[in-house]
């Protein structure tokens, strides 16, 4: 009714026609009536809104009164990244759900094909950040951060270029020069701290938070706001200050932030500020006192934001346009105090959680050391914006510490993003607006404009021919503009080298177009295909009376491409859940026992006929065109038929087999196989391995029977893999063994390789060897692990701080998975200016200081964070010991 639970609408109804007519006129009966009715109008009002999702078919967990599923964190208990992190553990099955955050709703999408849409293909419904403001009480907060719609493009669109390589590689100096005092600051931190103790440590325990916080403080001020600041040498500095008025962990900063991200129509109809006033009036001042005194020529420019926020102002004034953003004194300030606050905050976190991770982990820390030994013995000791990008394993250690630790993890208005040890996931506010957009999208048009092919070759030349760096580079520069797949840059530079130009050929040009105007023939068309999918092109032409390129033209402008069907195994009700937990059950064993998948000796039975699976679609025979054609023939079927029912197994990077098993595969048979035939075929394995191997095979009837299953008891006692065995094997799961995915293909493509008829048995058998003596010459281990591993996850060790999974080479997270500085056309800009700062930070420090664990500090895996940060992740206890070298 309305939003309200039905049930609890009939609750007061139903009481409050109790309290009017059957009191009997006891009032001890009409109060217990009344403070019914009072309790369950509260429960109404608070539980309001929480049938939502499940009115709509998407799965919601239960729901407190008024706060929703954020009662911890309104209860200051956890962080709000931990929160939602806790409910996407809970149910990280589902691929989406429904959450409330008091009256907000919250679709939490888990799914990374899913989470790539909105972020990519589907960015023009998602692109409002989920900050809301008055700019009339808050204009400084009139920045890309906050801004909407059709501002925050135009105006992301003129400061995306401020953080290209080349304008950072002009601020690099002042970080530098930043970096060195941080760490002279350290030592004289040391030093003292011997002298007042009068001994001979050299070591003293900071908090690494506060101390970072300092220096990302200083290291950004001189590039935002173009004036030195103290923030690491005095706490009173003004800056530091006004950064305690925005940062202070105040009962009102705390319900302010809380209640502006969970309840944005309370702060907004109370007009509670963002950014406190006393911060506020600093931040406006100190900016527009630069712009004066640059403009007089009192200050000299030195490459900035504020002076690339000039010459942006300058360009603007001399090129008028009533629909551009004008760029004004607030404009400035505003971004540059965002440039400020994002910059100080979400980087000092990342370095406190950072240098937690290296005090507990000596060995990363000594390997990031003699890198940056190496590297600066290439250069003569010289630090430059070139070293950083040589620094190949700090990169990575970075790249692990923002995949532990997502420091920020609100980002779109209609989506959240948090990232865990294993997804990441996206909130949507409103559902129906995903469920539009990927109905929308199909209709989008999927060719682009000369203006975009040009800037596409710009971008793919500036990064050096690399498609995923141009196409990071396009969505930096175009923040407003469609996002073209990687495969668009190559092929628009490809055909401009071959042809001369960015367009396609019109290699078909067929018989003159009919009524190529008429949009009601068009939609028609459309229509059709979008009434029955399975339809083709020849018969939607002839059924209209249209050539079939018509057709063909008319729905590749829709944006329709005939997809393939993709078969897949046929599973029942309960199969997805026994997957699940056998994929949990292996993945806690290999996290317990890197050995354990290597141990397992994972067999199958599989069918080999003299005829195989053809795929006419990919056989071709190439002729020169000038010949006749050679009808090339395959003989296929014949009335003598025959085939192999062939046995083998898989262990650590051994291929046991193939042994011939009667082509009807019976318990007994497979029993006596087992009994007499398995140990000579395990021959050539180690005993050690043997010792400790498990046994898997799948749950068909052969294999289920009774003695079978007593014979495996005997001799793999708890340590067997099937139906009815003590680890349950799930039907219905080839792809969950290496024999399905990649052993019976692998041997099927070698043995079916070449067009010569397999003309008898005995030469089907050779083959089959064959073939296995081929597979057991390239098998290593790594196939086996790594494609399991494939299989069940996205990373390896996800919860653990592993910096090697970034390596080159080794496979990277599809789309959606690991983005921890977001995708898409709003893609945090701020990332170059950010890893130059950590970069900077971390080849000074390591090159004087070690850094060890505090004494009294207890490890955690992973570190705690402070549950009082409504938004940013902080560490609840970031103290370590710093020590001279």
């Amino acid at each position: 009714m309305i939003g309200f639970k039905w049930s609890m609408v009939q609750l007061v109804l139903f009481l409050t026609w109790a309290l009017h007519h059957y009191t009997f006129g006891n009032i001890i009966i009409w109060y217990i009536l009344t403070i019914f009715l009072v309790v369950a109008t509260v429960l109404a009002v608070t539980t309001y809104d929480h049938d939502y999702w499940r009115s709509r078919g998407v799965f919601s967990p239960p729901a407190w009164p008024l706060v929703g599923h954020i009662k911890t964190v309104v209860t200051f208990k956890e962080q709000g990244g931990i929160c939602f992190k806790r409910i996407y553990d809970t149910y990280k099955k589902e691929r989406y759900l429904g959450t409330h955050q008091f009256y907000q709703r919250t679709l939490v999408v888990c799914d990374p094909e899913l989470i790539k849409r909105i972020c990519v293909n589907d960015f023009a419904h998602f692109v409002d950040r989920g900050f809301f403001f008055n700019k009339k009480v808050d204009p400084l907060a009139g920045s890309v951060l906050f801004l909407r719609g059709n501002e925050w493009r135009k105006l992301r669109a003129k400061i995306s270029p401020i953080f290209s390589p080349n304008k950072l590689r002009g601020m690099f100096p002042l970080i530098e020069n930043t970096a060195t005092e941080f760490v002279y600051r350290l030592q004289n931190l040391i030093k003292n701290n011997a002298e007042i103790l009068n001994n001979n440590e050299s070591s003293v325990v900071v908090d690494s938070e506060k101390l970072v916080g300092g220096y990302t403080a200083d290291a950004i001020v001189p590039c935002a706001f173009g004036v030195k600041s103290h923030v690491m040498d005095n706490e009173n500095d003004p800056f530091a200050t006004a950064l305690h008025a925005f940062y202070e962990m105040s009962w009102y900063n705390i319900f302010e932030k809380t209640m502006r991200q969970f309840w944005p129509a309370f702060v907004l109809f109370f007009r509670m500020r963002i950014i406190p006033k006393k911060a506020h009036d600093f931040f406006y001042n100190i900016v527009t006192s630069v712009l004066r005194a640059r403009e007089c020529g009192n200050q000299e420019k030195r490459g900035d934001f504020i002076d690339m926020m000039m010459a942006l102002r300058n360009d603007a004034g001399q090129v008028a346009d009533d629909n551009d953003v004008e760029i004004t004194d607030m404009v400035i300030s505003a971004n540059a105090f965002i440039i400020f606050l994002g910059g100080f905050e979400t980087t000092s976190s990342t370095l406190a959680f950072l240098l937690l991770e290296l005090a507990a982990k000596h060995q990363v820390q000594e390997k990031m050391r003699q890198e940056i030994r190496q590297v600066l013995e290439k250069h003569d000791g010289q630090i430059s914006y070139e070293v950083l990008q040589e620094l190949t394993y700090m990169e990575m250690v970075i790249q692990g510490i923002a995949m532990r630790y997502s420091v920020l993890f609100v980002f779109y208005s209609t989506w959240l993003v948090f990232l865990d040890c294993f997804f990441l996931f996206v909130t949507v506010l409103v559902y129906w607006t995903l469920i539009c957009a990927s109905d929308l999208e199909l209709l989008k048009m999927t060719t682009y404009t000369n203006e975009e092919y040009a800037d596409m070759l710009i971008c793919y030349g500036y990064c050096n021919c690399v498609s995923l760096r141009a196409r990071n580079e396009y969505i930096t520069r175009y923040p407003g503009r469609r996002v073209p797949d990687i495969s668009v840059f190559e092929g628009v530079y490809r055909r401009l080298r071959e042809t001369g130009s960015v367009l396609r050929r019109r290699t078909d040009l067929g018989r003159p177009r009919v009524n190529d105007d008429d949009e009601e023939q068009d939609n028609e068309i459309v229509r059709r295909f979008r009434r029955d999918p399975t339809t083709s092109t020849n018969i939607i032409a002839r059924e209209l009376g249209l050539s079939q390129w018509k057709v063909w033209h008319t729905v590749h402008t829709a944006g329709l491409y005939p997809y393939h069907y993709t078969p897949v195994h046929h599973i029942e009700e309960g199969d997805p859940v026994r997957r699940l937990d056998f994929c949990r059950f292996m993945l806690h064993a290999d996290l317990d026992d890197p050995e354990f998948l290597r141990r397992i000796l994972w067999t199958d039975e599989s069918k080999f006929d003299q005829d195989g699976i053809t795929n006419y679609h990919n056989l071709h025979y190439w002729s020169p065109k000038a010949h006749l054609n050679p009808n090339k023939k395959q003989v296929k079927g014949s009335q003598r038929r025959f085939s192999l029912n062939v046995w083998m197994g898989i262990v650590s990077n051994y291929l046991i087999g193939p042994f011939f098993l009667p082509e009807r595969l019976d318990g007994e048979t497979y029993e006596n196989f087992l009994r007499q035939d398995l140990s000579d075929l395990l021959d050539d394995i180690p005993l050690d391995l043997i010792r400790d191997m498990w046994f898997q095979h799948d749950g068909c009837p052969a294999h289920y029977r009774r003695s079978v299953r007593e014979w495996l008891d005997t001799n793999y006692p708890n340590k067997w893999i099937g139906r009815g065995g003590p680890t349950p094997w799930p039907a219905r799961s080839p792809d969950l063994t290496p024999m399905d995915f990649y052993v019976w293909g692998h041997m099927k493509s070698l043995v079916y390789n070449d067009t010569n008829p397999i003309i008898s048995v005995d030469v089907l058998r050779q083959k089959i060897i064959d073939a296995a003596n081929e597979i057991r010459r390239i098998l290593t281990t790594s196939v086996v692990k790594s494609g399991l591993r494939h299989r069940m996850r996205y990373f390896e060790n996800a919860g653990e701080f592993v910096p090697e999974r970034w390596a080159d080479g080794r496979p990277q997270p599809p789309p959606g998975v690991y983005m921890p500085f977001g995708d898409g056309p709003r893609y945090c800009i701020g990332k170059r200016f950010a890893m130059i700062q950590m970069k900077c930070c971390l080849i000074r420090v390591l090159q004087a200081v070690r850094v060890t664990p505090a004494p009294s500090s207890t490890r955690t895996e992973p570190f705690e964070a402070d549950p009082r940060s409504p938004l940013t992740l902080h560490p609840a206890d970031s103290r370590i010991t710093i020590s001279l070298l």
